[in-house]
């Protein structure tokens, strides 16, 4: 057992369940959940069959896909990024920097877990607030959280400025999702490269 799980926080819909539960919404109203981003509505049917036509769907229900994703669909993500992004003239390679993942928690997760070395003092900055996963996955890989304020004064984005060198030079990880989660603002390119230099 991980012996740095009691550090973890309760999920955050789990306290937003909790504090909802036995409040009824008015009757007069449409109840809108505004808390986990998943599907609120079936796939439109028209998908499902046109996916069923496809040769070897039904055989390939019963299997588990490759770890690395199927070939075609690293090179159809490879090929859109590098249409979206114009990186001709260095493109994204679906071989060796494509990994298809069943939702961005488990990358995120598995990533921290890759690069931060649990055996020296490091620190993992994130945006608060922030998406849970990134708390989680730096102290369970025993890195330390550093919050970063995203404040209305700084548009909502992460505000980099009160971190010590010290941090800077003991980063292992730095989160930065753009547009960010859950505030929506967007990184300017300016900052993105300061921060790469960092």
């Amino acid at each position: 057992m991980n012996r740095r799980q009691d550090l973890l926080k309760p999920y955050p819909f789990e306290q937003l369940n909790s504090l909802l539960a036995g409040i009824k919404p008015s009757s007069e109203h449409d109840f809108i959940a505004l808390s986990l981003g998943e599907p609120k509505h079936p796939a439109p049917r028209f998908l499902i069959e046109k996916y069923l036509e496809q040769e070897g769907v039904i055989r390939g229900l019963a299997t588990y896909p490759p770890t690395r994703g199927i070939p075609e669909l690293r090179t159809a993500i490879a090929d859109f990024v590098n249409r979206r992004f114009n990186l001709a003239t260095n493109p994204i390679d679906p071989e060796t920097q494509v990994l298809p993942v069943t939702g961005s928690r488990e990358a995120l997760f598995a990533f921290a877990q890759t690069v931060i070395d649990s055996r020296i003092e490091s620190y993992t900055l994130l945006p608060n607030p922030f998406y849970q996963i990134y708390e989680g996955a730096a102290l369970l890989a025993g890195s330390t959280p550093v919050y970063v304020p995203c404040t209305e004064e700084n548009g909502y984005l992460p505000d980099f400025s009160g971190v010590t060198a010290e941090q800077w030079q003991k980063c292992s990880l730095l989160y930065l999702c753009t547009p960010g989660n859950p505030t929506g603002a967007v990184a300017y390119i300016a900052d993105m490269q300061a921060l790469i230099r960092l």
